[in-house]
């Protein structure tokens, strides 16, 4: 089964170029940050009024099951200098963290793991920012 291409919201989308760029980042971050730039060079960005409440976005909290051993995770992606995982926090440089981004729920993603690969099945989209822009009475 093949992945369907990454949907991404264009502020996330140049936020991540930037980021992607500091040099602080391409040293710490080097071997991850190639296959990040890969899903962003064949993304299909949209503004955020237009994402679907079920991709996972930046800043979004995501459910999800690994498939092999039934555990279940609950992460909010972030960028780099955010991250940290004992406060539920995966930096999107990560491989788990570019496998979440623009993936919908319901999806299986593939990742490589420490323990070797792993499936993931995206169970909810807790939290996304966009879908609670959208509904909030203030705009």
């Amino acid at each position: 089964m093949f992945r369907r291409k990454t949907t991404i919201t264009r502020p996330d989308r140049d936020r991540l170029i930037k980021v992607t760029r500091a040099k602080a980042n391409k040293l710490r971050w080097a071997m991850f940050i190639d296959e990040l730039r890969r899903e962003l060079a064949g993304a299909r960005v949209v503004e955020p009024n237009r994402i679907s409440r079920d991709i996972v976005t930046m800043d979004s909290t995501v459910r999800f099951v690994d498939v092999r051993n039934d555990r279940r995770e609950v992460y909010t992606l972030v960028y780099p200098e955010e991250a940290n995982l004992s406060a539920g926090k995966l930096s999107v440089f990560s491989p788990l963290g570019t496998a979440l981004l623009g993936s919908r729920a319901g999806d299986v993603v593939r990742v490589a793991g420490a323990a070797g690969p792993r499936a993931i099945k995206i169970e909810a989209i807790v939290h996304q920012p966009e879908a609670q822009l959208r509904s909030c009475p203030c705009n």
